[in-house]
Formats: structure tokens, sequence, C-alpha cells
């Protein structure tokens, strides 16, 4: 063989081997695509391509008013996926004290420095009295979020001082103490005016 022919066998060679296929590389590793992947490489670059040249035509065409409110929206969209949920507003419903008593068993849970008629100013529900084998009563009954509660104050209490009640299945201290706050703030009552508190002896 001649070297002519020889050099034009070696750069035939050569070109075809340059055109198998591109090398990666992967942490330090060599590895070439298969034909197909190869393929598919190369239409997405290619595609990724025009899709570029078409936003960029795009952009060019836009009036610079439409392009700062475009950036108003992208920076409004991105402050509010930002933002986190805000909390379920609490609810407060008042419901019958008489249904509430006959229904569930009530434990105090803390006593509060301010009359009943603190917890009916904002909401519309009635005190009723009555007397059980403790002595007389009187209160006043809600459910907030569903969950009931009594306020009640007996003969022999202090006066102007209403007293907390859950039912008895509600025996986790934490619990206790994060219902009383929501209420004592619910029902816009000042935090010192929890004067006892189940946190407080919780062996009671």
């Amino acid at each position: 063989m001649t070297s002519e022919k020889k050099n034009a066998s070696e750069k035939k060679n050569g070109t075809r081997r340059a055109v198998k296929s591109p090398s990666r590389s992967r942490k330090g590793k060599s590895f070439k695509l298969k034909p197909n992947a190869l393929v598919y490489w190369q239409k997405h670059k290619s595609d990724q391509t025009e899709r570029l040249g078409t936003l960029a035509k795009i952009i060019a065409s836009l009036s610079k008013e439409e392009v700062k409110h475009a950036s108003e929206l992208l920076k409004r969209h991105s402050q509010n996926s930002e933002q986190q949920p805000e909390p379920r507003p609490l609810t407060i419903q008042a419901i019958p004290l008489e249904n509430a008593l006959r229904k569930w068993d009530f434990i105090p849970h803390a006593v509060i420095a301010r009359p009943l008629e603190a917890f009916t100013r904002h909401r519309k529900s009635r005190i009723t009295s009555g007397h059980d084998a403790l002595d007389e009563y009187s209160g006043v009954a809600f459910a907030i979020n569903g969950a009931p509660f009594a306020v009640m104050h007996y003969k022999g209490h202090p006066p102007e001082t209403s007293t907390i009640y859950f039912p008895r299945n509600l025996d986790t201290v934490a619990e206790i103490t994060e219902l009383v706050d929501r209420i004592v703030a619910r029902f816009e009552l000042p935090a010192d005016s929890i004067i006892w508190q189940r946190k407080d002896n919780p062996e009671l």
C-alpha cells in the first residue's frame, strides 16, 4: 500500500471514528453514547436551541412596559410562593350549657380573674344558672373549632372569677395549656388574667 493510500485509509477510518459518538465523562469515567441515545441527544440539543431562539425573538418583540409588567408578575409570584399559609382562624360557637353538662363530664383546668360577662361580651350567649352536687352555679358553654368547653362560677368561688372546664378525656397538659391560651386570646383577655391553670398543678 502506498503512503498516499495509507494516509487516505487512516484519514477515512479516523473520520468514521470521529462521527461514531461523542464521549462524555461522569465522575472521571468516560463512556460513549449508544447510537439511539446519540440521535436523541442531538435532537434534544437541536430542539433546545430552537426553543431558546424562539424565546429570544419573543423577548425582543416586547415593549419596555410589557417587560416591566412581566417582571412584576414574576416577582409577585415568587413572593406568594415563599409566603407561609395563614393558620385557620379560630371559630367560637355558643352552645347551651345544659346540653353540654349532660353530654360531657367537665373538669376545671383554669381560673380566670374575670366575671362570666367577659365571655359573653363578644359572643351571643346566655348565662345559665343551676345547681349540682357541689353548689349553685352560673355559666356559659362554647365550642372552639369544635372542641367544647364551659365557663362557670360557683357560689362558693371568689367573686369576679370564672373557671374554664374541659371534658375529662382531654388530659394532656400541653393541649390543655394551648387551648387555655387560645380561649383567653380569642376573648381578648389579658394573659395575666389567668390566675391558675392545669400546668401549675398537673397532679390535681
